[in-house]
């Protein structure tokens, strides 16, 4: 039962993750195409 229950949460923390990954995409695509205008690189990290 332990191991449903972890699953689903889980299961929960990824769907919110992909939700904030949709509303935040376009600004976090915008942070990086500035990091590669400004550093004339791709490495980000």
């Amino acid at each position: 039962a332990n191991i449903l229950i972890q699953s689903h949460q889980n299961y929960q923390i990824g769907i919110s993750y992909n939700i904030y990954f949709v509303k935040y995409r376009y600004r976090i695509s915008r942070i990086v195409l500035y990091h590669i205008l400004y550093h004339g690189t791709v490495h980000i990290l």
